[in-house]
């Protein structure tokens, strides 16, 4: 064991490891099972020779019962950041309720290294809750925490809230004692609004606000509100914290506080700073004041406020759920106002509802901008009762598909309710293409993008209308789907299969998950917070929706990307534009032909397909483990596709070139009183057709045409008689015969024994 103590101090991470697992088992060191005995791990943290022995050496300590609080003091004060940092997270993972204890993280509090700080907030988490992420009970109750003293430590220390991490984790310690007790947190924010700590203190009071909020209890909430209100309104930064951390809170489900947090807004909405005297009168309409929702309706109408400032009123009204608020939105959605006024009016009338306002929305259509159709028509789709009058108007010709969005199509065609979804199939066809179609539709959007200089000036235009409103790209956009910075266009071929096949690989995180709501509203979106309280979806555009968890009906998540499908539908010429322009920003340089070049060629990984088919040639190989697959990554191909013309376990291949096929091959070994045959089932692209040939050590037996006439799949059948007693390299080549469309599909695969061969 004292050898493994030496391993502690080797070069290789893989020993140190081992080493300490052994020590941590056996646990049989000299000296340490005697009271405070000095074992070779303490000699070696000590006076170790560099930082990962000393490191390896306090874990051991830890992991095999010999860590002492003497050690524990030691490495606080030690001159390495790391050392002191371990310190502290090796106190919280004992849970020893020491006044030394404290004293040690408290000293730590000070430390001017921001690691070491974050390792205090991680320790004093530990201390209120059993668990880092999720609260479960703590060693001893919440009442008798005596985490205080550590936050008070990190909340003058780190107030300057630099590093990012760090303010968060100092609210995962405080969240389960805000939960418990919120008057004794705000306390410290009476007298000045704890300014001198800003921007941590505004940080964690607008959490603070918001957490009361989440738990659901008006009393309390109401008791909150009031200590918030002893904050001097000469301090406007703390005050818009709280604010914004009620309204926050606010969203999706309102609570209903008592008469004397009610006169707290209502003095704040009278404040002689704008933006706290705004912040509370949108707070006092969501929690159903009237004057302050006339205030907010006449601010939404205004012509001559600012738009930021009309959409903000728009959103703080469509909560209150009043009759008066749908009116002023049909006002709103009928006058000359700008689209993004236009947009958010139909936005909240989606959610507020109402029998009547389908048959209005339609009336308006004609003088609706393109963007406020696809809103309505949004609003419009996530109701049964609305969508079918919508619908109707498609069926009869007075308005185009065309203006709702791929979105909202795919809402429609693949609609929860029956006669919905039979409705749109009726009115609009088929929308989504099968995924044999996809090989296809992405090769020819590849031929596009090749013909022709693309105009990077009008890409950007396109990539804003169509891309930016879910996805970022340096800095510019939405964060609904991934940020196209650094993924997903690494080749031309790769944005292709993400942008005409988004449901083929679907991020973590970033499934399309569907609400349906107590009021027959149906949502779908992405998933960014799941609380206690309520559901937050970010949808097309960033726009958000939250549903209070009381308001749920049903929920299911979808098989498919919250991206649409459909893109493949744009005009050639845009979509050239816009693939190039995400390919080769300007902020990456200018796109000269070497880097145009490089971007189309597939350098062995033609597409996202191939990422996950073409890439994992073990996977593809157990597709007929005795037979050797020879083909090129090439537009998707191979892969093992699940169903083609009603065949299952496919495989699909394409030659190399003109010249050189795709094949597969295999050596027989035939018994000399034995007769086989070799029988396959092939099919061609619905656009294609290719060449099938058969040669047994390297001579052709077979070859046919295989193409897309009916029957779509045929078998052939090759004897192999002459072969008896013989051992054979046998090859099938999938070869081309025009170049064009030279997909090769195969199935069923076999070698059969057809009978004794008669001497």
């Amino acid at each position: 064991s004292e050898q493994l103590v030496e391993l502690l101090a080797d070069p290789n991470a893989w020993q140190r490891r081992m080493a300490q697992r052994l020590i941590s088992e056996r646990r049989d060191l000299p000296n340490a099972n005697t009271l405070h005995g000095e074992t070779a791990l303490h000699r070696l943290f000590k006076d170790g020779p560099n930082l990962d022995a000393r490191l390896a050496a306090l874990w051991t300590l830890h992991s095999s019962a010999g860590l002492d609080e003497g050690v524990l003091d030691k490495a606080a004060d030690d001159k390495e950041p790391a050392i002191r940092a371990w310190s502290a997270r090796l106190t919280g993972e004992r849970g020893f309720w020491l006044n030394a204890t404290f004293d040690r993280l408290h000293k730590l509090t000070k430390d001017a290294d921001p690691s070491v700080r974050l390792a205090v907030a991680i320790a004093a988490r530990q201390f209120v809750s059993g668990t880092l992420t999720v609260n479960t009970p703590p060693t001893i109750p919440i009442r008798e925490a005596v985490t205080g003293g550590l936050l008070s430590g990190l909340w003058f220390s780190s107030s300057d809230a630099k590093d990012p991490v760090l303010p968060f984790m100092i609210w995962m310690a405080l969240e389960p004692i805000i939960a418990f007790d919120p008057l004794h947190a705000l306390g410290f924010y009476a007298t000045d609004g704890a300014e001198k700590q800003w921007p941590l203190s505004g940080i964690l009071l607008t959490k603070i606000m918001r957490r009361v909020c989440d738990l659901g209890d008006d009393a309390r909430l109401n008791d909150a509100v009031v200590a918030f209100g002893k904050i001097s309104e000469s301090a406007p930064n703390p005050l818009l914290a709280g604010l914004r951390g009620l309204i926050e809170g606010q969203r999706g489900k309102a609570n209903a506080p008592g008469k004397e947090a009610l006169a707290v807004v209502s003095r704040l909405a009278a404040s002689t700073h704008p933006e706290v005297a705004q912040s509370a009168r949108q707070l006092a309409t969501l929690w159903g004041d009237a004057a302050s929702l006339k205030a907010t309706l006449v601010s939404a109408a205004n012509p001559n406020a600012p738009v930021p400032d009309r959409v903000r009123a728009i959103q703080t009204a469509r909560a209150s759920k009043n009759p008066s608020v749908r009116d002023a939105m049909l006002a709103i959605v009928g006058s000359d106002n700008p689209e993004p006024v236009q947009i958010a009016a139909l936005d909240a009338l989606g959610e507020l509802g109402g029998n009547e306002i389908a048959d209005e929305l339609l009336r308006r259509w004609k003088t609706l901008s393109i963007g406020a159709r696809t809103a309505a028509a949004n609003a419009m789709a996530s109701r049964r009762r609305w969508a079918l009058p919508l619908l109707a108007e498609v069926k009869a010709g007075r308005i185009s598909a065309s203006d709702f969005g791929p979105a909202v199509i795919r809402n429609l065609v693949n609609n929860r309710d029956n006669d919905v979804r039979e409705q749109a199939k009726i009115a609009i066809g088929r929308f989504r293409e099968s995924d044999a179609d996809k090989t296809a539709l992405v090769a020819a959007k590849r031929r596009v993008a090749l013909t022709g200089e693309p105009d990077l000036q009008a890409g950007r235009e396109v990539t804003e209308r169509v891309c930016l409103v879910c996805h970022k790209l340096h800095a510019e956009g939405q964060i609904v789907g991934p940020d196209l910075t650094g993924v997903g266009r690494s080749s031309l071929d790769s944005l292709l299969w993400n942008i005409l096949d988004p449901n083929q690989v679907i991020g973590a995180g970033y499934e399309q998950v569907e609400i349906e709501t107590r009021d027959d509203r149906v949502v779908a979106g992405r998933l960014v917070e799941d609380t206690d309280a309520r559901v937050r979806l970010l949808l097309s555009g960033g726009k958000e929706e939250v549903i209070g968890k009381t308001d749920i009906r049903s929920r299911r998540m979808l098989e498919s990307s919250v991206m649409p499908e459909g893109l493949g539908e744009m005009p050639d010429a845009d979509l050239r534009n816009m693939l190039w322009y995400i390919l080769a920003p300007p902020q990456e340089g200018p796109l000269t032909p070497d880097k145009r070049e490089r971007l189309s060629h597939t350098g062995g990984q033609a597409s996202a397909n191939a990422a996950t088919t073409v890439t994992d040639r073990e996977s593809l190989a157990l597709w007929n483990p005795e037979w050797r697959l020879i083909a090129p990554d090439f537009e998707g191909s191979p892969s093992k596709l699940p169903e083609y013309h009603g065949r299952a376990n496919v495989l699909l291949t394409h030659p190399f070139n003109g010249e050189k096929p795709a094949a597969l091959e295999r050596t027989l070994v035939i018994p000399a009183d034995r007769s086989f045959a070799l029988r396959v089932a092939v099919a061609a692209h619905d656009q294609g057709d290719w060449n099938l040939r058969v040669l047994a050590d390297g001579k052709p037996i077979h070859e046919s045409l295989v193409d897309h006439d009916s029957p779509r799949w045929r078998t052939v059948s090759v004897d192999l008689k002459a072969f008896s007693g013989r051992t054979v390299k046998l090859r099938l080549e999938n070869a081309a015969n025009n170049w064009s469309w030279e997909y090769g599909y195969w199935a069923d695969l076999k070698i059969e024994e057809s009978g004794l061969v008669s001497k």
